[in-house]
């Protein structure tokens, strides 16, 4: 999804862009929730040159939409170009993305709508894209079925960050 610096897009209710520095203690304050950042796989950054460093990456990979309501950052959809190398995604255009919506904002809708148009911008750019969750993440599961995601394959990963292996859904539009 190739979001120029300053460009916005807007679904019904929300609005996107790309994470910039302004977002930095709104994203700080959202990942102060130790549930929202295990659910995503996340380490809960207590120190600030923990946090500094985690947002420092996402800023400088470029590939980090943020979610707003209202211009109020609520979450966002980290994009990363994906190789399958298995029929019928081998040689294809795939990108894979993981999404974070603060705790106040969960239960809404907000999360299934901007999947959905994520997804249908992605699709403009690339054949496949693949959303993948905790197994025991039934939210996330059901925004992503939400979003017409069709489930493709369960897997298991060691996360550094959680120190632990997690069984994790994967589907793919």
């Amino acid at each position: 999804m190739n979001l120029k610096t300053n460009e916005i897009l807007y679904s019904e209710n929300l609005n996107y862009r790309l994470l910039n520095f302004g977002d930095y203690y709104p994203l700080k304050e959202i990942m102060h929730d130790k549930e929202i950042c295990r659910s995503a796989g996340l380490k809960y950054i207590q120190k600030e040159n923990e946090f500094s460093i985690f947002f420092t990456i996402l800023l400088n990979e470029k590939m980090t939409v943020a979610v707003c309501r209202m211009n109020q950052l609520i979450g966002y959809f980290h994009l990363n170009n994906y190789l399958y190398d298995v029929p019928p995604y081998k040689d294809k255009k795939c990108i894979s993305l993981g999404f974070l919506i603060a705790k106040e904002f969960q239960h809404h809708g907000y999360g299934s709508e901007a999947l959905k148009f994520i997804t249908s911008r992605l699709k403009q750019e690339y054949d496949y894209c693949f959303a993948d969750c905790f197994s025991e993440n039934i939210a996330s599961q059901k925004t992503i079925l939400k979003a017409e995601y069709k489930y493709l394959e369960d897997y298991q990963m060691y996360f550094d960050t959680l120190k632990e292996i997690k069984n994790i859904q994967s589907y793919v539009y």
